[in-house]
């Protein structure tokens, strides 16, 4: 813990960054993720089993392989944020193209994945997320890596594009699914 001495006495430095505004991101980014992720939770939560097997039209998944996708990834984007957090130069290069066979083959083994499942996991670890997100500090946001694409990119551009922005777009994609297949607007 950073302390310095002055005419005042002791300040905690640790403290007063993270009471900075601009801190505040971190508070933000918690706040949006959680919102999106009970966003899944409650379209999962509503779906008939009719819905659950509806194909989504970005991914040419069904609702229920999409749903998985984004709860199962959760982990990952936990274990990455803690890396670049902390300054670990360890974090994993995966290229696009891994990432597009790798989803493949996670849409062919969780073919028939059920709704409690689903249900767990994004409870689970959407919690746990959002608990990571509240806790980094300015200095932690600004850590940056280039794993993904090799462009090099702060933390808090990681977590909006994609801690924030994955399940963002993946809700979009079921809830067209279910508008275009029952015509009920989620």
């Amino acid at each position: 813990m950073s302390r310095k001495t002055g005419k005042e006495g002791t300040v905690d430095l640790d403290r007063v960054i993270d009471e900075t505004p601009v801190a505040a991101r971190s508070v933000r980014f918690a706040a949006q993720f959680e919102e999106v992720n009970d966003d899944v939770i409650a379209l999962v939560e509503g779906c008939s089993d009719l819905n659950w097997r509806r194909v989504c039209p970005s991914e040419r998944w069904t609702l229920g392989v999409v749903a998985h996708h984004v709860a199962s990834a959760l982990p990952a984007f936990h274990g990455f944020v803690e890396k670049v957090a902390i300054g670990d130069p360890q974090t994993p290069r995966i290229s696009l193209d891994v990432v597009h066979v790798n989803n493949e083959r996670h849409a062919r083994k969780y073919a028939d994945v059920g709704k409690a499942e689903v249900l767990d996991l994004l409870n689970i670890h959407g919690s746990r997320m959002v608990r990571l997100l509240r806790d980094l500090n300015e200095e932690q946001l600004e850590q940056t890596t280039s794993a993904f694409g090799g462009q090099e990119r702060s933390l808090a551009q990681f977590i909006e594009m994609v801690v924030i922005g994955h399940p963002r777009m993946h809700l979009s994609s079921m809830r067209e699914a279910l508008d275009d297949e029952s015509g009920i607007k989620r």
